[in-house]
């Protein structure tokens, strides 16, 4: 999937889930809307942590420079900043329904992220497998370790409904 579809694709599902949560309420009380919407917001947050971004201040200068058509009203870096710290309630109950849609009648025992290197942090420029185009530049804060390659995702869950003495375990 190309990073543009995957842009929007993410900017969908997150303003479908923004409507469902908000059911038409305005969360603002008082003073001007921001330029950029929630939804879009949330989405920059999304996509920038996935690109393995640093930082809000990062994320901002990334879509500053490489998305403005995406995003042309992005504004300046503090309104972003502080719109992004008073979604915190809304990601939270966002995140809250995707775990209940991903995991329903289960319960989550583990969810981590690992690195999966594929070739040396000096050699990818170099390589000419198809490798170099999926994988990306990432850095694990565990092992202190910038590599080159994918993240992997491992969900370990226990169904409610079994007594089961064992986990399922599924990649996603």
């Amino acid at each position: 999937m190309l990073l543009e579809d995957f842009i929007i694709t993410v900017y969908c599902v997150v303003d479908e889930n923004l409507k469902k949560i908000l059911k038409g309420k305005n969360i603002r009380k008082s003073g001007p809307s921001p330029s950029l919407t929630d939804s879009e917001v949330i989405t920059m947050e999304i996509i920038g942590e996935y690109l393995s971004q640093k930082n809000d201040t990062a994320i901002w200068n990334y879509f500053k420079r490489h998305w403005l058509h995406f995003f042309p009203k992005i504004g300046h870096r503090t309104t972003f900043l502080r719109q992004c710290a008073n979604l915190y309630h809304l990601k939270q109950i966002m995140q809250t329904n995707l775990s209940d849609t991903l995991c329903q009648d289960q319960d989550i025992y583990l969810f981590d992220g690992f690195p999966i290197p594929t070739c040396h942090l000096k050699r990818y420029k170099r390589s000419h497998t198809d490798l170099r185009y999926e994988g990306r530049v990432g850095y694990c804060a565990a092992k202190d370790l910038k590599y080159f390659g994918f993240k992997g995702h491992l969900l370990i869950t226990q169904k409610r409904y079994h007594q089961e003495l064992y986990s399922n375990v599924s990649f996603c």
